[in-house]
């Protein structure tokens, strides 16, 4: 089957580590700085009964990068009705700043928060990771004195 681009309604299977679990394409028209045509997906925490107030992380933008490389993967697309999606979504960027998924700045945050960032997928994989329980890397040197795997190392004094 060849491959096609997420389009609004689609529901995907995300594959890999976390296999199970499912999402949906929200929007294809989304704004992260200036890269325009960004998917916004949600990840439920429970594919049998998908919600949206029953997502696993919060609502994420991306690009197509998760499908081409077989992370997420189309299983059909259905017609996206009202009560299956937020009208208004809120994102936070690294200065505190919120955003809407169009890149205008918001007054007040839209529950659930996510960051506005492009979501890549190995920064995917940690937040599932995450929400599921499992460990997540952290970069060397952090406040916390942990290593990429997680493990403590020591502090020097």
């Amino acid at each position: 089957m060849p491959k096609r681009a997420p389009q609004l309604g689609d529901v995907f299977e995300v594959r890999g580590a976390h296999a199970g679990l499912a999402g949906r394409v929200v929007s294809t028209s989304a704004i992260v700085g200036p890269t325009h045509g960004c998917m916004l997906v949600y990840i439920y925490s429970d594919a049998s009964r998908p919600s949206r107030d029953a997502l696993l992380v919060a609502p994420m933008m991306t690009t197509r990068a998760p499908w081409s490389r077989g992370y997420f993967v189309y299983a059909r697309s259905e017609p996206l009705l009202p009560g299956q999606y937020f009208e208004k979504h809120s994102f936070r960027d690294a200065r505190g700043v919120l955003y809407d998924e169009e890149a205008r700045p918001l007054e007040e945050k839209i529950e659930p928060v996510g960051e506005w960032k492009l979501w890549e997928v190995e920064a995917i994989e940690e937040a599932i990771r995450g929400a599921l329980g499992g460990p997540t890397p952290v970069a060397r040197g952090s406040a916390r004195g942990e290593s990429r795997q997680g493990a403590k190392t020591p502090r020097r004094k």
